[in-house]
């Protein structure tokens, strides 16, 4: 699929008007926008044939800036901090999945989570920008993924909280067959007042495809 020519469209929800923003040739790359910054900016993912960077560029496609290097893994799950300032992401790297903030340039990094026992995924702000909510996975153990638990810490990396145990939040978004098995990945989310909410795993449940 990289070697898919790529069109980026915007649609303006007042103007009711639908606008190309910037387009990629075969040769070139596959694009898939990733996250709307401030300032008329946005994230964008260039998929090549072996490796996955993101950049920040400019609407029309111009300004492209390096916010991860290709060979530092595969980023994604971005979600902007309340303020703009910062952008949180997690991480498919050499060492496993690890949740990161930096400035909306990549720059400024703090490591919010890493160990290779654990998968960590899909980080999101709460509502005052204090908190970081992600899902830890034991993917030894589970090597489908199917299950996680919840973990808060400042965006710095301290404070570290277990929000649940035993792998209570169904992760993988799976159904089908054993032999023919399809899926994606539920994440958590913020309320407006600050709680959240994640599809909990009833007592003796197993996914779809089992």
């Amino acid at each position: 699929y990289t070697l898919t020519p790529t069109h980026i469209w915007a649609y303006d929800l007042d103007r009711g008007s639908l606008e190309e923003l910037a387009t990629q040739n075969r040769i070139a790359a596959f694009y898939t926008p990733q996250l709307l910054l401030q300032g008329e900016r946005f994230l964008i993912q260039v998929c090549r044939p072996g490796c996955s960077q993101i950049f920040n560029m400019c609407l029309d496609g111009t300004d492209a800036r390096p916010f991860t290097a290709a060979e530092e893994g595969v980023g994604y799950g971005f979600d902007l901090s309340p303020d703009g300032r910062r952008v949180a992401f997690h991480l498919a790297s050499p060492q496993g999945y690890q949740v990161w903030t930096c400035d909306p340039f990549g720059r400024d990094r703090s490591l919010v989570a890493a160990h290779p026992d654990h998968l960590y995924f899909a980080p999101s702000w709460s509502p005052d920008g204090q908190w970081l909510l992600y899902q830890d996975c034991h993917h030894r153990a589970d090597p489908g993924h199917d299950w996680s638990d919840l973990r808060l810490s400042r965006p710095d990396g301290s404070q570290h909280r277990m929000l649940t145990g035993n792998q209570a939040m169904w992760f993988s978004a799976s159904y089908g067959l054993p032999g023919n098995r399809g899926g994606g990945s539920n994440v958590p989310a913020w309320t407006r007042a600050g709680q959240i909410l994640f599809p909990r795993r009833l007592p003796g449940s197993k996914v779809a495809w089992e």
